[in-house]
C-alpha cells in the first residue's frame, strides 16, 4: 500500500484556516506557513491523498484526527 507524507496545518486562533501542505519537511513546511500555524506530520492513503483536494469536508476531518481537534472537554 502507498502512503503519501503530508503536513496538517492549523491556525492557532482561525480554526476555519486548515489544511493540508506537501512539503519536503517539517522545517519546509513553518518556512512556508510561518509561525501563525500548529504542524504536524501525518501518512495519507491513496484514497485520502485522492479526496483532499476536492473535499473540503474530507480535509477537515483529517487534520481535526490529527490534532484531535476540537479538543475534549473533562
Amino acid at each position: 500500500m502507498i502512503h503519501f507524507r503530508r503536513f496538517a496545518y492549523i491556525h492557532k486562533t482561525d480554526h476555519e484556516r486548515f489544511g493540508l501542505l506537501k512539503a519536503i519537511d517539517y522545517d519546509n513546511a513553518r518556512q512556508h506557513l510561518g509561525s501563525g500555524f500548529r504542524i504536524r506530520q501525518t501518512w495519507l492513503t491513496e484514497d485520502e491523498n485522492n479526496s483532499i483536494s476536492f473535499d473540503r469536508e474530507r480535509r477537515r476531518q483529517i487534520v481535526e484526527s490529527v490534532f484531535a481537534y476540537p479538543p475534549s472537554r473533562p
